[in-house]
């Protein structure tokens, strides 16, 4: 192995070959998600004149500037670009993951000649073939590894990865010579577009003062001053990144009181802890997470104090430093989206990105300092190899909305957002967007189907659907318009009488029922169920047309 990597080009083709491999056909894939809100509905990104806009303007961000309180220009240019380069009206989606598989192989690329400077900086009686070899792990564990699927195979994941590219670049010319000015200044540009792509990477401003102080062995005072001018542009970004924003947190505490939720926070460290490791289930909904559990919460506290105390403990051993360094650098990377400031989530499989780099780091340090490493070489790509599997399968789930949502949904936990998400998904089945329309209200209405062929298609995606939610009382309504549309009128009176035991409140359920009653000749029941739909719109021109109409039937003229 070692007279390959000699060769600069072999970790290249390596890497390019792992990337290709796991992620290629993502190329492929729609786009899912908050996709809508960043790109497809954008209309910022749909003109390079926007771009000096994207750095001043909330609206330029995103389609739901109030909901989504997020400040990632360089993000949001380079979609301008991409969507440029795509050459049509509307964004493609196949340029945006394509752009995303290309920008995670050059970070893997990256990393590997990262962490070749670092371990050449750190490593302590290691041998240059070994710092070479343990390089690659890092880098092709972080090119395969399973919890990066959510950056990758999700167009919107751009920002992590920017993020973590223009980290890593500085952090490669940090660890230059101290001498070298240029490479201080590079440094610093490079910082510079970290945190202009996603605000994670402000942390790095405490980088400098480690690589100063303890591996170029420079004095207190001039480590402070290299790390001031990254402070410095680290306030600076807070500061515009506020003006711009209107507010430094994105929403309230999560649990209430802000002592609370950074309590909560500490059950997301198992869960984070296991995902490092590259251990499934995988999730793309942590809102299920509750809050005020001291059992979890003391678990996370125990683990975090675990893994500090082995930092400081490596970092006193000459040949664990640059575990210690690993870890160092993935706690830093943890801290932006630990709640510190309020966030909207407890977690997310995407904030692991940026941190996976020290993370891999550290687990290749600890397997480079044991004895016999041909043994340990093969355990380690054998278990590279697993990582490849699973995330190749993991991939799979982002191919479109449909699949994302039912495959999470059905796998669980179920949770509020993502079973709206789902039924979103459902109501784009072909059959059943066939037969229905959305008035200028935005509401959801079932018309008649075009021919028998349509019509078929639309009772087979309701039925499908019903499958996965069955007590979805929207689902179970169309089903049941498109079932009285196919003259299976005593069916769908079935399908409304569990309508309204699930949403009795809206009226237009009771409306639907009464109608359906009406043409299977049960007129008293009929005028039970208006009366219901009466009782909740007494003064609703259709609900009175239909009472009426009933009561004609009834023959009660006076009624």
């Amino acid at each position: 192995m070692n007279l390959f990597l000699v060769r600069k080009w072999v970790p290249f083709l390596l890497l390019a070959a792992a990337t290709a491999a796991v992620w290629g056909h993502t190329l492929g894939f729609e786009f899912v998600w908050d996709d809508r809100y960043f790109i497809t509905e954008l209309e910022s990104v749909r003109s390079l004149a926007n771009i000096p806009a994207m750095f001043h303007e909330l609206e330029a961000q995103g389609t739901k500037p109030l909901v989504f309180q997020v400040f990632r220009p360089i993000r949001t240019a380079h979609y301008a670009l991409l969507h440029f380069l795509g050459g049509k009206a509307l964004p493609q989606a196949w340029i945006f993951h394509l752009a995303n598989v290309l920008w995670h192989g050059a970070t893997a690329l990256l990393l590997y000649f990262t962490s070749l400077r670092l371990f050449a900086c750190l490593r302590a009686g290691w041998t240059e073939e070994r710092g070479r070899v343990h390089a690659l792990i890092v880098a092709l564990g972080f090119a395969v590894h399973p919890t990066a699927s959510e950056v990758v195979c999700w167009a919107k994941g751009l920002d992590d990865v920017l993020a973590t590219f223009f980290a890593l670049a500085a952090l490669r010319e940090l660890l230059k010579s101290s001498d070298e000015r240029q490479a201080n200044w590079r440094a610093l540009g490079l910082f510079v577009l970290a945190v202009y792509s996603k605000e994670s990477a402000v942390a790095f401003a405490l980088v400098p003062l480690v690589i100063c102080r303890s591996i170029h062995r420079l004095s207190w005072n001039r480590s402070l001053r290299r790390t001031a001018a990254f402070v410095l542009i680290a306030a600076l970004y807070v500061v515009h990144r506020r003006l711009v924003l209107g507010r430094n947190s994105q929403v309230a505490p999560l649990s209430g009181t802000y002592v609370q939720t950074l309590v909560d926070m500490l059950q997301v460290v198992p869960i984070y802890l296991r995902l490092s490791f590259g251990i499934p289930p995988f999730r793309i909904d942590y809102s299920y997470l509750p809050s005020g559990l001291s059992l979890a919460s003391a678990c996370g506290l125990t683990l975090l104090a675990g893994l500090g105390t082995a930092t400081v403990l490596a970092w006193r051993r000459t040949s664990f430093r640059p575990a210690a360094f690993g870890l160092l650098w993935t706690g830093l990377f943890l801290l932006p989206v630990s709640n510190l400031l309020p966030m909207m989530q407890y977690m997310a499989e995407r904030f692991l990105y940026l941190p996976l780099a020290g993370w891999l780091i550290a687990l290749a340090t600890l397997l480079a300092v044991i004895p016999r490493q041909t043994p340990v070489r093969a355990l380690a790509f054998a278990g590279l190899l697993a990582w490849a599997l699973v995330a190749r399968q993991r991939s799979q789930v982002w191919r479109d909305d449909y699949t994302l949502y039912v495959t999470h949904y059905t796998r669980g936990p179920k949770t509020e957002r993502l079973e709206h998400n789902v039924r979103a998904a459902l109501l784009q089945l072909p059959g059943i967007q066939r037969v229905t329309v959305v008035d200028e209200a935005g509401l959801l209405h079932v018309g008649p189907a075009p021919d028998a062929a349509a019509l078929a298609a639309a009772l087979a995606d309701y039925e499908h659907a019903l499958v996965v939610l069955p007590d979805d009382a929207p689902l179970l309504s169309g089903y049941a318009t498109t079932l009285g549309n196919a003259g299976r009128f005593e069916e769908a009176v079935r399908i409304y009488e569990r309508v309204v035991v699930l949403r009795p409140k809206p009226p237009v359920h009771w409306v639907n029922l009464a109608r359906a009653l009406t043409l299977t000749g049960q007129p008293e029941k009929a005028r039970a169920a208006a009366a219901q739909a009466a009782a909740r719109a007494p003064n609703d021109a259709n609900v009175l047309a239909l009472q009426a109409q009933i009561e004609a039937q009834l023959r009660k003229k006076a009624e």
